[in-house]
């Protein structure tokens, strides 16, 4: 009876162990050109002042905490605190992946805090702004400690920062 217990969780743990390895590998260089090109976006007839300030406008709407912005060198970095309270469902998945990987000492299975760190570089060429902003998740225990940490690659989330900084832009421009 125990060896098909042991067999069971063998097989169970086995896909899950593939993906926790999967997840520390680099993207493709194709993968890291789509990625790239999902992060930046070119600006004509401004410059790179305004499209810095604009920026910094529209992560300050969107709650983020400036940490550090360098004009000169047209770097600004931002940070952003969520805390995730998950459900059932996932406080069960999250505990079978723990005591599966690390034992019935895995840890904490309730909250989970979260940072989404934006890196973004403003520059100039030829006429024009271009504007690329890295977006990063990294995932805290209680003590602060990093569990994990991946950068974001959905489009969506780009677009819809990319969307907020045009209208920032546009208010900007009229003088609003």
């Amino acid at each position: 009876m125990r060896s098909k217990i042991r067999l069971v969780a063998v097989v169970l743990s086995l896909p899950l162990g593939a993906c926790a390895s999967a997840g520390g590998a680099r993207p493709s260089v194709s993968s890291a050109v789509e990625l790239r090109s999902l992060q930046t976006r070119s600006y004509e007839a401004t410059n790179s002042k305004a499209v810095m300030q604009a920026l910094l406008a529209t992560m300050q709407d969107e709650g983020f905490r400036i940490r550090r912005a360098e004009p000169e060198l047209g770097l600004l970095v931002a940070e952003k605190d969520s805390v995730a309270r998950p459900g059932m469902g996932k406080k069960f998945l999250r505990a079978y992946v723990m005591i599966a990987t690390y034992g019935a000492l895995g840890g904490d299975i309730g909250h989970q805090h979260s940072v989404l760190e934006a890196t973004a570089q403003v520059s100039e060429s030829d006429g024009n702004v271009k504007v690329r902003v890295g977006l990063q998740l990294r995932a805290l225990d209680k003590g602060g400690n990093l569990v994990q940490a991946h950068t974001v690659g959905d489009g969506a989330a780009y677009q819809a920062l990319f969307a907020r900084l045009d209208k920032s832009l546009f208010l900007q421009k009229e003088g609003l």
